[in-house]
């Protein structure tokens, strides 16, 4: 668990904050009725040295970020109890931060030469992403890099509702309850310690029991901040209310494990991308309207297991914007956003379907659902072959899924016919899947 703290901190500072100590620029911090501090990050109480006296009639919002023009040269106020070094401001313009030249989080400068010669997808390669997976082993293959990336990047309030952005975790493997305590170390460790805490900016919890699901509901209905993000790690039911836009599942991934995990860059990413709040014209909020009708027609089939937000496509684009640093909406994030929550709605009706039929309260995965007091367990390799099984017999609508498919859609080479057919006996031992014409065609017996 990460003990980093950004409020209190004398160094370690982000790009964005290190260029603004040398501007006269930050958000407004009232030392009395017309004297004041510029904050330089609104993660952090550290501010600029010397204090600022504000012309009469003007009076900046506390917490606004603003541009001073300074009036003449140093002076000292000997009347308090310590001297205080000031200048007067001659103009106090409040701006968007983001209109200074602020420089660039690190991850982005890594990737700048490889995006200008096109030889980077901005959505696939995302650096933040990539960053995020890099810390777990094949991450990519149950897209958890990016799931957990749109977790963590939140988004702002807008067309879609509030701010934050909420999952649900699931897992396929092993242990459940490890698997999901591995993606709780994992946030718990990558997040300085006040992102995890009450702080009325950015906020993010991974609600590993109903006790602190209740705490999370209580600060969203009372709207004590402004974004809020969270992931459920256990099996929710009637009584859990907030909607959610991703599933985050571990079917192939793996922890990597590692106890003592600080990222700067993450974080000086997390920092830099609170200052975008995505700009939308008339026309992309008609085209998030008809996304949010489009998730409601989905979800009627399936209204009593979901939670997924009727406007989860528009918080998608929202967070993708902010992975890309780019201030503007466009027509072709959404698009993305809208491919990405497709594919993982299917994945995550069908966990649903599942996790409600599970007695034991976790995320289903096959091997506590019907092995729990067997010798023999259920690993991603077995699990992998029964997915391909009920992926391919629910794509194609046929009952009776051949050999031949199965090598084929799993990709097994020369060799590997041994571990097919261990997993195809484990599965049949176990009761998930049923064979005919001597082993050679299978069909799974449960969703």
């Amino acid at each position: 668990m990460s003990k980093a703290s950004l409020k209190n901190r004398t160094s370690g500072f982000s790009s964005c904050e290190s260029s603004l100590f040398n501007l006269p620029a930050g958000y407004v911090k009232y030392l009395s009725k017309n004297t004041i501090r510029l904050r330089k990050s609104i993660f952090t109480d550290a501010c600029s040295p010397d204090a600022i006296k504000l012309p009469i009639g003007i009076s900046p919002t506390e917490g606004a970020f603003v541009w001073v023009d300074i009036d003449g040269s140093a002076k000292w106020d000997m009347t308090g109890a310590t001297p205080l070094r000031y200048y007067d401001a001659a103009n106090v313009t409040e701006m968007n931060p983001l209109d200074l030249d602020l420089g660039k989080p690190n991850l982005y400068n890594d990737d700048a030469i490889m995006r200008f010669f096109g030889l980077k997808d901005e959505f696939k390669e995302n650096a933040f992403i990539h960053r995020i997976g890099s810390y777990w082993k094949d991450a990519d293959k149950d897209h958890l890099d990016w799931t957990l990336a749109v977790l963590l990047m939140s988004c702002p309030g807008g067309a879609w509702g509030e701010g934050g952005t909420g999952g649900e975790s699931f897992s396929e493997y092993g242990s459940t309850k490890q698997s999901l305590k591995e993606i709780k170390q994992f946030t718990d460790s990558i997040l300085p310690k006040d992102l995890r805490a009450p702080n009325g900016i950015y906020e993010y919890y991974s609600l590993s029991e109903r006790s602190t699901s209740v705490i999370v509901e209580g600060r969203r209905s009372r709207r004590v901040c402004p974004e809020i993000s969270y992931n459920y790690l256990y099996n929710i039911g009637p009584e859990d209310k907030m909607p959610i836009q991703v599933a985050a599942v571990i079917r192939d991934a793996r922890y990597k494990g590692i106890k003592s995990l600080f990222d700067p860059d993450i974080v000086d990413f997390i920092i830099y991308s609170q200052m975008i709040k995505p700009s939308v014209n008339d026309d992309l909020i008609k085209s998030i309207e008809k996304s949010a009708l489009r998730v409601n027609k989905i979800k009627d089939r399936n209204a009593e297991i979901s939670l997924i937000d009727s406007y989860a496509i528009g918080k998608l684009t929202s967070a993708l914007c902010r992975m890309n640093l780019n201030e503007k909406m466009t027509e072709s994030m959404i698009y993305e956003a809208t491919k990405i929550f497709e594919e993982n709605y299917k994945q995550y009706i069908d966990l649903r379907e599942r996790s409600k039929k599970d007695k034991y309260g976790r995320s289903y995965n096959l091997d506590y659902a019907k092995s729990l007091n067997m010798r023999d367990r259920v690993t991603a390799r077995d699990q992998k072959v029964f997915n391909i099984i009920k992926d391919a017999r629910e794509e194609l609508g046929i009952m009776w899924i051949s050999k031949t498919m199965i090598q084929e859609r799993g990709e097994y080479g020369i060799g590997q016919d041994y571990d097919l057919m261990y997993s195809l006996q484990l599965l049949l031992n176990l009761g998930h899947i049923i064979s005919r014409k001597n082993m050679n065609e299978f069909k799974n017996i449960h969703s």
